[in-house]
């Protein structure tokens, strides 16, 4: 038994969607178990979202999206399942919230996704600190009550490898960069230039110079610092046949959600190009843009590091192109978003500021209490009476 949370992503509807589209191809090969207490059909579950989602304060990523995948020769029933996603929401800090549990059998084995939302009754954002965590330890601490073996498939090490940089110190430089070309043949590319970004965020840099080879350098601080190295048995060829077979072997649809929902997130809260860009690595994604003589971007490349995927952004949409980068820049909206940081920083500092001296004049002795409105209950009483009678 494997539990994976999704992180969190804006829609509740948009998931219930993806799970209500398999519902509908006409094959006993998806279809609802059950709800929460409480919640009697999908529509009822909808309209609870609904409602929870216009209380909304400022969670704006507000999905809630896990996987219950259990192992080889667990057939626990669908009952089952339905009580263990019940105790694990409650355990989660998600007792209380609406939600729906799906069984998938349309990839060969059977899995289920819980939906719910990540916003309480009370509008403010259920606590989600060390969430994976605190999940893996209640799956192994549930394991004995309902009859599964906790884990999933292991891992060579060739596949838990994780992303690393080239690095100019190390004495095998050789070595080192044969072993990032390995590597980066495992990122989903679709084209040359998305697979020269994937290169450049490893610290590499790829010069083409015949079908059956191209030669790759090291970089330091974006210019070349080591000799030229064939890349040998690989060439130019053989790239463009792994671009064309990664997309006929395996779906990209979650990788390309994830990318799209971190990029759209980091335009609503970026204040220019440079926070857009951190806040971007934060979440394990390098971006790599192109300007024309004029200074305008002409082209942009996102490297997603978690998902070993590469996207340019005309790939993934308008909504994330080089124009979308020149309409936030030009359009002032990244101008927009500063001010309303600054200001909602300014207000912060003011009132601190105003309860500082609130304090200083009380331990003075210099303070009245009854006369300050803000503690004179009756005054605030009179004046809300007045305020609901306008």
């Amino acid at each position: 038994m494997v539990v994976i949370i999704e992180p969190p992503h804006k829609n509740v509807g948009n998931t219930v969607l993806y799970n209500e589209k398999k519902t509908k191809t006409g094959e006993e090969d998806a279809r609802i178990i059950g709800f929460s207490k409480g919640i009697s059909s999908l529509e009822d579950f909808n309209r609870k979202i609904e409602i929870i989602s216009r209380g909304n304060i400022r969670t704006r990523n507000e999905a809630f999206h896990a996987h219950i995948n259990p192992g080889p020769g667990e057939n626990l029933s669908d009952e089952k399942i339905m009580e263990m996603a019940t105790e694990l929401m409650e355990r989660l800090g998600y007792g209380n919230q609406p939600f729906v549990v799906y069984r998938h059998d349309d990839t060969g084995r059977t899995h289920y996704h819980i939906v719910s939302s990540r916003v309480g009754a009370d509008g403010k954002r259920i606590n989600s600190d060390y969430e994976w965590r605190r999940c893996n330890q209640h799956v192994k601490e549930m394991a004995a009550k309902y009859g599964y073996t906790v884990g999933g498939r292991k891992k060579n090490a060739t596949e838990s490898q994780e992303y690393t940089r080239f690095n100019r110190n190390e004495k095998d430089i050789k070595g080192q960069i044969e072993n990032l070309l390995r590597f980066s043949l495992k990122y989903n590319c679709s084209s040359m230039d998305e697979y020269k970004a994937v290169l450049r965020s490893m610290g590499l840099m790829m010069s083409e110079t015949s079908g059956k080879t191209f030669i790759v350098k090291g970089l330091y601080r974006g210019k070349p610092c080591t000799a030229a190295f064939s890349s040998g048995s690989i060439g130019i060829d053989d790239l463009e046949k792994i671009f064309r077979e990664s997309h006929k072997k395996r779906k990209w649809d979650k990788a390309e959600e994830r990318l799209k929902n971190i990029v759209s997130s980091g335009f609503d809260h970026s204040s220019s190009y440079k926070h857009f860009r951190n806040m971007l690595r934060k979440q394990g994604i390098d971006i790599y843009v192109t300007r024309d003589s004029s200074g305008r971007y002409s082209s942009v490349i996102y490297v997603d590091h978690t998902t070993r995927c590469c996207y340019s952004g005309d790939r993934l949409g308008s909504k994330y192109s080089a124009d979308m980068l020149n309409v936030m820049e030009n359009s002032g909206l990244w101008e927009k978003h500063q001010e309303a940081t600054m200001t909602e920083n300014i207000n912060k500092v003011n009132s601190v500021n105003d309860i500082l001296k609130s304090v200083a004049a009380i331990l003075e002795g210099g303070y009245n209490l009854e006369k300050d409105d803000r503690f004179n209950d009756d005054n605030n009483k009179k004046k809300n009476r007045i305020r609901r009678r306008r």
